[in-house]
């Protein structure tokens, strides 16, 4: 790849729904459900849906649409904005990286949690080579240098805590 040439993401014709898995218990039930009513109200294909990963968040599939929707915690909604102004800032400024599609505000609130919508991009086969990551980790860098307007520092070591104790007030630690 030259220096200045575009990064652009692998995708195929098709997504592959082969590892969607149907929702089970009610957390997984209830951010299908959020997810379906915010794509279906945004004229998306609603068809084939599952359950990618369930985590700190519950990502379902929507590979008729070629969406991932994400559902944050209740309480995460501070999260789910972040996401959403980081996509807009990146997407601004070129730099490559997943896009947010659906409604045009996001994320949208809903019982089971804050929703977002994301381009759906199959993984690529092949490995990146380290130097398609290093000019990606440039531009990035380049785009963001001094901050960006709105958005706060990240606090890695501060999000780590955050998880564990909502975790640990989930139960699931």
């Amino acid at each position: 790849m030259a220096p200045d040439a575009p990064l652009e993401p692998r995708s195929s014709a098709l997504p592959d729904a082969s590892w969607l898995r149907p929702a089970s218990g009610r957390r997984e039930r209830a951010a299908m459900a959020a997810v379906l009513d915010v794509a279906d109200r945004s004229g998306l294909d609603v068809g084939r849906p599952g359950i990618w990963r369930a985590g700190s968040s519950v990502l379902v599939g929507l590979p008729g649409a070629r969406v991932l929707g994400r559902v944050d915690d209740p309480r995460r909604v501070d999260a789910a904005c972040r996401q959403v102004a980081a996509a807009e800032v990146m997407a601004a400024r070129e730099v490559p990286a997943i896009t947010l599609t659906g409604p045009a505000e996001q994320p949208v609130l809903t019982e089971a949690g804050p929703v977002t919508l994301w381009r759906w991009l199959d993984a690529g086969a092949a490995e990146v080579p380290p130097e398609d990551l290093g000019r990606l980790a440039r531009r990035l860098h380049d785009a963001t240098r001094g901050g960006v307007e709105g958005l706060a520092v990240h606090d890695p070591l501060g999000a780590v805590a955050a998880e564990l104790e909502r975790a640990g007030d989930l139960g699931l630690t």
